[in-house]
């Protein structure tokens, strides 16, 4: 009975991430959440996703993430979001020279317009993998949080590649990623990355400098790395 009941476990963690962790099921599901947003609303959309404010939100100190990110920015940098939604982490990032909101939606493009002003800011609606919109070389920091947990290993290994081509020399990435060394990643079968499958990724893409700190949230861990 043990066995069996191990099995089915196994088998519906199985499908549940086949179903889960895709990007067709993701656009959906997010353009669901965010069509039931109340765009009135003075706070940003993805609170419910943890408090940039909090050291103590319910997946991890989401304010020394935010120090952290906030402490690497200079007035002069072109700075890439991946996974902007509603500019819950895009308001740290006004104090860069050009800001680009990469998502698979554009749902929330226009709210994030209207809500912070910026004279540089533009957005790029991408496949899921890829950043075309941006060009080589013109990018000095990449950031994501809360957006890659459920994209497949190798629309990953596509994202990596093209980290590597739009940073500039000593260009860095500061990105959340799914790891099964983590109980919350498990729990909510986000892709099952390892960590030397980080490293690996970090280090075919030609990056150095890596750290990989599993200690600041329970549902993943905060990749950085520096373009060589």
């Amino acid at each position: 009975m043990r066995v069996w009941q191990r099995i089915k476990g196994h088998l519906h963690a199985r499908w549940r991430s086949l179903r889960e962790n895709n990007v067709f099921s993701q656009k959906q599901h997010w353009q669901e959440e965010l069509a039931k947003y109340d765009w009135t609303s003075d706070k940003l959309f993805g609170y419910a996703w943890g408090d940039p404010e909090s050291p103590k939100s319910h997946l991890g100190n989401y304010l020394e993430i935010k120090n952290r990110l906030v402490g690497q920015l200079t007035p002069g940098m072109v700075v890439v979001e991946i996974g902007s939604l509603g500019g819950k982490w895009t308001q740290y990032l006004l104090p860069a020279q050009e800001i680009v909101c990469v998502d698979i939606n554009d749902l929330g493009f226009d709210y994030i317009r209207r809500k912070l002003p910026h004279p540089h800011i533009r957005f790029y609606l991408t496949k899921g993998d890829e950043l075309r919109g941006i060009a080589d070389g013109a990018v000095d920091l990449i950031f994501s949080m809360d957006s890659l947990v459920r994209v497949p290993k190798k629309f990953l290994a596509n994202y990596f590649k093209e980290f590597y081509r739009v940073l500039k020399p000593s260009g860095k990435i500061f990105i959340h990623l799914p790891c099964l060394s983590q109980a919350e990643s498990r729990r909510r079968v986000f892709v099952d990355l390892t960590l030397a499958e980080i490293e690996h990724l970090c280090r075919v893409n030609r990056f150095h400098g890596i750290s990989i700190d599993q200690n600041v949230l329970t549902h993943g861990v905060m990749v950085e790395a520096v373009k060589a």
